[in-house]
């Protein structure tokens, strides 16, 4: 995501837990290759797009800059 007026979004880092099913599907879709090389950035990808997708269908307003 591009970066306004030099302000940067330090990443943070959770655990997480995740049920053996789940873990199943995140390990399939490493394999596949779209989300990522990992289950980490499989994960990541998903909830990255899980958040944009609350965006833009209104459930959460995007953050201002200041925020």
């Amino acid at each position: 995501m591009p970066k306004a007026q030099g302000k940067t979004d330090s990443p943070k880092r959770k655990g997480v837990t995740v049920p053996e099913g789940t873990m199943f599907y995140l390990e399939r879709l490493v394999k596949v290759g779209t989300h990522g090389d990992s289950v980490v950035d499989v994960m990541r990808s998903l909830i990255e797009e899980g958040v944009r997708n609350a965006i833009h269908s209104g459930l959460i307003e995007k953050r201002k800059i200041s925020d």
